[in-house]
């Protein structure tokens, strides 16, 4: 039995733009939505000031439920699946800016059932920007990922996309590959970075946490601490362990992406003392 249920907006995107909102980004939320659910997170995101360009679907907004045990520290997420009619593609397009600039692009998820392998890089041609981040690894092409500056995936999924991206590289011209950002929850990170023909490695010593009360949401954590790194100026491998600290403090709360920064300062403390040389290579 449920002590107590909560209800409200998240998501991969709405949470990377929640956080970079709070941190004093202006922030463009591009999304699809639906029904009275979607009716609820339009609201929520215009309430905390974050501008949305939402394309409406004829279907309802999905739930996803976590089930958090926080006697056995254990968490279970249970997705609706998602899919969109086949005429949404089209307007979609159609709703996208026309030719702006931005300092920042963030390709969060994986695009819904029913919209083809070109929707991220039609987005990109039509929003150019000086820095783009994925979170995401389905179905993405790799000539358009030659275009992108980072990938933050977890280790499932680079296990997944490390060997596509290294059996395109025998075939097409891959002078820049994506930096690959990868997170394995407690266990060590890894930054690795192109060199022309291969990848060299980082590891990441993660410092220990306890109790862990809801790790999802720890990755889009990373992603927005990536992003606000370059906002600023900074170091993509200063935003990552800065990520990599936030994410942590942020399993101890039960919200996704929520931290007390105290916990965050004394996590980033601890990996940086596992790590003195990252942040200088």
């Amino acid at each position: 039995r449920a002590q107590s249920i909560e209800a409200f907006a998240s998501g991969k995107g709405i949470n990377v733009a929640q956080l970079l909102r709070k941190w004093g980004h202006e922030v463009l939320l591009i999304q699809i939505l639906g029904g009275k659910r979607g009716e609820q997170i339009e609201k929520y995101c215009l309430k905390i000031g974050i501008e949305t360009l939402s394309v409406w679907s004829k279907n309802e907004t999905r739930i996803c439920n976590t089930l958090i045990d926080e006697g056995q520290q254990s968490v279970t997420e249970l997705i609706e699946p998602y899919t969109v009619e086949p005429n949404l593609e089209e307007r979609f397009y159609d709703s996208l800016p026309k030719s702006i600039q931005s300092d920042a692009l963030v390709f969060c998820g994986t695009a819904p059932s029913g919209l083809s392998q070109a929707v991220f890089p039609t987005i990109s041609k039509a929003i150019a920007s000086d820095f783009t981040l994925v979170d995401s690894y389905k179905n993405l092409s790799i000539q358009w990922l030659q275009t992108v500056d980072c990938v933050k995936i977890n280790l499932e999924e680079y296990s997944v996309l490390y060997p596509q991206l290294m059996e395109s590289s025998k075939h097409l011209n891959t002078l820049k590959l994506p930096i690959l950002c990868v997170t394995a929850g407690k266990y060590a990170a890894q930054y690795l970075q192109w060199t022309g023909s291969e990848y060299v490695p980082i590891t990441i010593i993660i410092p220990e946490i306890a109790p862990i009360k809801n790790s999802i949401g720890a990755g889009d954590t990373v992603c927005a601490a990536m992003i606000d790194a370059h906002l600023r100026g900074r170091l993509s491998q200063d935003g990552f362990l800065e990520g990599l600290a936030m994410a942590s403090a942020s399993c101890l709360s039960l919200r996704p992406c929520e931290y007390a920064e105290k916990d965050f300062a004394d996590q980033l403390k601890k990996i940086q003392e596992l790590n003195p040389t990252f942040s200088k290579v």
